[in-house]
């Protein structure tokens, strides 16, 4: 057959074949690619769908079961999707014999090389793109970076003379080099000391392996130039991650950019490097001290990587105390709100600042950047940075796994004091969230509708338990949050639905609570608030006591909301009369508040009386 021939008879293979299968993948792939963008709101819907009463239920079933229905058909046929693929390129390029070969099991290994083929080609793309998107928007980077911490040469604490030699050569030029900073951190000045930074002789300086890294001098500014050496890939993780925390975060800010040479200049952040700090209290923690270390030589690298930390914890109290390391982790919370993995936490790359004592994130060319944040993987990555957190500082933060681990240990406990159901979010939740009279389902059933407009607001519950009420206060912009709480019991729970919406929304919530009587309101100093609320607490008490409480109140706030319950098989005779609705209708007026509004849907058993001063 001739070279023409045999040209023609694979373009009538493939032709046949792409008429015979290629609509076949076409729609199996519609369906995965509907089924993947379904996922989300999926689980939205799902919460939604509990939380609805019984007959509207059957009205929104049928979607649920269409797109499932769907999405499992996608996984079950998605096998036969790289076949189509593999037939194409294996009938252009060998003879029949070998597509028979393919067809008997070999084309498995297809859909594998082509993956990483094209993930490599996509890469490589993706970063030319960015480069030129950086080049464009150079000068929003530098206006980023001169909003950022930036120290002068006047304040880096050079002797006289020596600062008088910088500021003469910088005149000539507009970078001087300062100081090299070897594999440990360690700078060879060639300027003299430099206070608060760790320094070292030229015969002892370690070359870096990886990235060079230089202390300069422009202009007035102080930075460190950082050299990639061609590493596309680590100097746009590195410029996006900064770009990303300007203004949000303690990083270095970003005062010039070289996108021939890849090379970046950073503020220079004076200050204490948390590894040199443990290493000069006994921890073997300096590369020139592990290499040839008897106890590292024979170690795995993630054997060295444990030992390293184990080093590290062996003194890292003596170094900082646990309100520092409190602090560390509120600028690592504050990096993922802006999108950012870390995904490099080690002692080398936290600096506590000389002057504010403040905690600095610095190397970011492992990290990565997602403007599409608390997708599934971005909340894998964050709880891996948080999993290294902890085992960092010997702390116990949540993450995903921990919060599933806490409502375990809940539902095991024999205390009655237990969390309200919540919904932290991400396929997170805790208790019966459909529950409209309590917690999640009480909030946007009947709370988040009814109270005033909570943005720059102070904020006062008359008996929190667990905290639920205040937090999402909190989240919805008050200002401040203040409860008080009898019962320390509820303090476990209080913490744990605290840190489980901190680590849903990557923020730090403080509210205040005061572990007291109720009627100890009466002789607290606390200030006026723009909203006071009680949950079921005032019925607990004497009918002198609730009078007294509610005339208190008047004078804290010109609105109050009582929640009231109408179910007798919840209370006692005499509480049930105090839960009433005329019970507190009558206690709001004789106090002040003689404007309310009932908020009373029917079958509801816990009413909302909201008084307002006139």
């Amino acid at each position: 057959m001739s070279a023409c021939g045999a040209i023609t008879l694979k373009i009538e293979r493939i032709v046949y074949y792409l008429r015979t299968n290629g609509l076949k993948h076409f729609l199996y792939l519609t369906c995965i690619v509907i089924a993947s963008r379904w996922l989300e709101p999926l689980r939205r819907l799902a919460v939604d769908f509990l939380m609805l009463p019984g007959k509207r239920k059957m009205q929104v079933f049928a979607p649920f079961v269409t797109v499932g229905l769907t999405g499992v058909a996608a996984a079950i046929l998605w096998y036969d999707v790289p076949s189509l693929f593999s037939a194409t390129f294996v009938s252009m390029l060998f003879p029949a014999e070998v597509v028979d070969l393919w067809d008997e099991g070999l084309c498995l290994l297809t859909p594998l090389l082509m993956a990483t083929y094209f993930k490599y080609v996509h890469a490589k793309l993706r970063m030319v793109r960015q480069v030129r998107y950086w080049q464009a928007r150079k000068a929003k980077l530098l206006e980023a970076g001169a909003a950022g911490y930036v120290l002068t040469v006047e304040s880096l604490g050079l002797q006289e003379e020596r600062l008088k030699a910088l500021k003469e050569q910088l005149e000539k030029s507009r970078e001087i080099v300062i100081a090299d900073i070897d594999q440990d951190g360690l700078l060879l000045s060639r300027f003299g000391p430099i206070p608060c930074a760790p320094t070292t002789d030229p015969e002892s300086f370690m070359k870096r392996k990886r990235l060079a890294l230089e202390v300069v001098a422009m202009g007035d500014k102080v930075g460190v130039k950082k050299y990639y050496r061609g590493d596309t890939a680590r100097f746009l993780n590195e410029l996006e991650c900064l770009y990303a925390l300007s203004g949000r975060c303690n990083v270095p800010a970003i005062l010039d950019v070289d996108f021939a040479d890849l090379t970046l200049t950073l503020s220079y952040i004076p200050g204490a490097v948390l590894r040199e700090e443990l290493a000069k209290r006994g921890a073997v923690l300096r590369n020139r001290d592990v290499d040839n270390h008897p106890d590292f030589i024979h170690l795995t690298q993630k054997e060295r990587r444990l030992k390293l930390i184990e080093q590290g914890k062996r003194v890292l109290y003596d170094c900082v105390d646990r309100e520092q390391v409190d602090h560390i982790f509120t600028v690592l919370k504050r990096a993922h709100k802006a999108g950012v993995l870390v995904c490099d936490i080690k002692y080398g790359n936290i600096i506590i600042e000389r002057e504010s004592r403040e905690p600095y994130l610095i190397d970011f060319d492992r990290s990565h950047y997602n403007d599409h944040a608390h997708s599934l993987w971005w909340e894998i990555g964050r709880d891996s940075d948080i999993e290294q957190f902890n085992l960092c500082f010997n702390t116990e933060k949540l993450t995903r796994d921990r919060i599933f681990q806490k409502i375990n240990e809940f539902s095991r406990g024999n205390s009655t004091r237990r969390p309200s159901p919540v919904d932290f979010g991400h396929g997170v939740a805790v208790g019966r969230i459909w529950d409209v009279e309590l917690g999640e389902g009480q909030w946007h059933y009947i709370l988040k509708p009814n109270l005033p407009p909570l943005s720059g607001r102070r904020v006062l519950d008359l008996g929190c338990k667990d905290t639920y009420f205040l937090l999402q206060t909190l989240r919805h912009g008050a200002r401040e949050a203040v409860g008080i709480e009898p019962d320390d019991e509820w303090s476990k729970p209080a913490r744990f639905v605290k840190e489980g919406f901190e680590w849903a929304d990557s923020a730090a919530y403080n509210p205040k609570i005061i572990r007291a009587r109720i009627e100890d309101v009466l002789t607290m100093d606390i200030g006026r608030f723009d909203l006071v609320t009680a949950f079921g607490t005032l019925c607990e008490m004497d009918d002198e006591l609730v009078d007294k409480v509610v005339q208190h109140v008047s004078t804290l706030t010109g609105c109050f909301i009582i929640q009231c319950n109408v179910d007798p098989k919840e209370h006692r005779p005499e509480t049930h009369i105090k839960a009433s609705i005329d019970y507190n209708i009558r206690a709001l007026e004789r106090n002040g508040f003689e404007d309310f509004r009932l908020v009373a849907p029917a079958g509801y058993n816990r009413p909302l009386l909201i008084g307002v001063k006139a």
